[in-house]
């Protein structure tokens, strides 16, 4: 049971450094592309619009990045398992390499909640920033 919540606990943490560092890495984007985006205000471009684009961007390389991760896992558990690749790594650990056990269902639901996380941490700073600075020129 503290193993878990150990492993729970990390969890959590690692998508909060990673929400945090793409907030992070999309103001300092946002803030570089600040010319940009003034010509396309003038045009007639929301802020809300510049929301959405970002926001659907951000899903699609989340969910692109999600299904690559588990690609990795299966294909990392299959070489150790087939061909004892990483038997070298994993038996350095303290505890027994169970095979992944969850259904299909759950996977989809983890990946799509990480999914909505990042997209929408990367798409806050176009709602934080001052609209004066960004849509002045």
């Amino acid at each position: 049971r503290l193993e878990k919540f150990i492993y729970t606990i990390l969890g959590y943490l690692v998508i909060f450094i990673t929400a945090a560092m793409t907030f992070n890495i999309m103001m300092l984007s946002f803030i570089e592309k600040n010319k940009q985006i003034q010509i396309l205000s003038l045009l007639g471009v929301h802020k809300i619009l510049f929301f959405k684009m970002i926001f659907i961007q951000n899903i699609l390389l989340s969910i692109f990045f999600c299904l690559f991760g588990y690609c990795l896992m299966e294909g990392t558990l299959y070489l150790n398992y087939e061909f004892n690749l990483f038997e070298n790594i994993f038996s350095a650990l303290p505890f027994n390499v169970l095979p992944f056990q969850t259904s299909m269902v759950k996977v989809l639901l983890i990946n799509g909640i990480l999914s909505i996380i990042i997209a929408i941490s990367g798409a806050l700073p176009i709602l934080f920033n001052n609209n004066k600075r960004a849509y002045k020129c």
